[in-house]
């Protein structure tokens, strides 16, 4: 009975941490990529400016003093925030082309 019970709680676990792990993945995977539309940067530069921005849902002064070159046009700084939400929102993912080319590299301030 016990064996059975934690059995089930394993099985439970694994495929729903799974399959969360999975989604948020693949969902990192397109803030990402639609990143790397509008800035080209290390993949380092890419996972600090994807936590920060979806943990404050906006650009921090903090990013914007590592990030200058890339947040510092308003606009462009709107964009990017908005095509990393989008990426973890469960939509239907149409996918909007503003014409904007990448910035070259761009390197953190130390």
């Amino acid at each position: 009975m016990q064996t059975q019970y934690l059995s089930q709680v394993i099985d439970a676990a694994l495929t729903e941490g799974l399959r969360a792990e999975a989604s948020y993945l693949s969902r990192y995977d397109q803030a990402e990529q639609a990143l790397k539309r509008r800035v080209e940067g290390s993949s380092e530069d890419y996972a600090r400016i994807i936590r920060s921005i979806t943990q404050t849902r906006s650009v921090s002064a903090k990013l914007k003093k590592t990030h200058p070159l890339v947040f510092d046009d308003v606009s462009r700084s709107e964009r990017i925030v908005a095509d990393i939400l989008r990426s973890f929102e469960v939509t239907d993912g149409d996918e909007d082309d503003d014409g904007l080319s990448p910035i070259t590299t761009v390197k953190p301030v130390v």
